[in-house]
């Protein structure tokens, strides 16, 4: 039977120690971060107009160009980063992307929320994808 000396005991214990407090202090900046982030959200209103003539048909897009439209958009905001230490212990940017009908109208909206630090690249990737197409 192998014999160990207190000095093992008492670095095992240590390095044991420092491990703990190592996870407990990431836990607190993480809970701490996602509350920030939570609350430093950039809300957009993205309403889609309703057909006015459905006769007109020459610069109506196809449904699938839509789809593949709105998919490239939403591709886009996958590869949105943040470069900062935060995303080593907080994760990647939360996006949220909603969809609402108003009560008695046939028009639809969007609620898009981005971070702040993203509000002006997502307002730019908007205008790039439906409006210049």
């Amino acid at each position: 039977m192998a014999e160990y000396s207190w000095e093992f005991f008492i670095i095992a214990g240590l390095l044991f120690f420092l491990i703990m407090a190592w996870f407990f202090i990431i836990s607190k900046i993480r809970k701490g971060g996602k509350l920030k982030r939570a609350t430093n959200l950039a809300l957009f209103l993205i309403t889609v107009p309703s057909e006015e003539d459905p006769e007109s048909k020459e610069d109506k897009k196809d449904d699938k160009e839509i789809i593949g439209i709105m998919e490239q958009f939403l591709v886009s905001f996958s590869r949105m980063r943040d470069t900062s230490w935060r995303e080593m212990f907080c994760g990647p940017p939360h996006i949220s992307l909603e969809i609402a009908n108003p009560f008695d109208s046939e028009s639809i909206s969007f609620y898009l929320a981005v971070p702040r630090k993203f509000s002006a690249t997502a307002e730019k990737q908007f205008m790039d994808f439906f409006l210049k197409q």
